[in-house]
């Protein structure tokens, strides 16, 4: 499978899957033949490819966690405790770091090494985003995009977490 597929997460209760589809929003199968892998965790919201894996983020009444899935098989590979309860909703991967945003409006930039992941940075962006945890987060190969799902503006970010404008 290849960067260039869409995930869609129609179940985040319930069954809890995500779905694989082509550009062209046609289903297709991993190398196990499914179409779909079941998640697990609490609320499982966004997703990020990093070349090998699958990461989504999930949040409850604990802290929230970053779950990695194989993507080839859909099995779950490992949980990671972020070390804090902030109801993030989505997760990006780009140039080797994974970022995300709480519902205080916090961007968080992660390494991961394989066993963890250590915090990089944090840039406080409530000032422009608004104290609520976007529901969208995308990279388009040289900057963050970000939009909350009740907002009509989208965001642009560059990596190092500076606001560079909205729409």
């Amino acid at each position: 499978m290849d960067r260039e597929l869409l995930y869609n997460f129609r179940e985040f209760a319930g069954n809890k899957r995500a779905y694989f589809y082509d550009a062209n929003f046609n289903l297709i199968k991993n190398e196990a033949g499914n179409t779909y892998f079941q998640l697990n965790g609490d609320n499982p919201h966004g997703g990020a490819f990093d070349g090998s894996s699958y990461f989504v983020y999930c949040y409850g009444s604990g802290n929230d966690e970053i779950r990695q899935y194989d993507i080839a098989t859909g099995t779950h590979i490992g949980t990671f405790d972020l070390g804090y309860n902030a109801s993030g909703y989505c997760i990006e991967y780009a140039n080797g770091c994974f970022y995300t945003i709480a519902s205080d409006g916090y961007l968080y930039c992660w390494t991961f090494d394989g066993n963890s992941f250590t915090q990089k940075w944090t840039r406080d962006i409530s000032g422009t985003i608004g104290v609520h945890s976007m529901q969208g987060l995308t990279f388009d190969g040289q900057y963050l995009w970000m939009c909350y799902h009740d907002d009509t503006n989208i965001y642009k970010f560059d990596l190092d977490g500076n606001y560079l404008a909205s729409k």
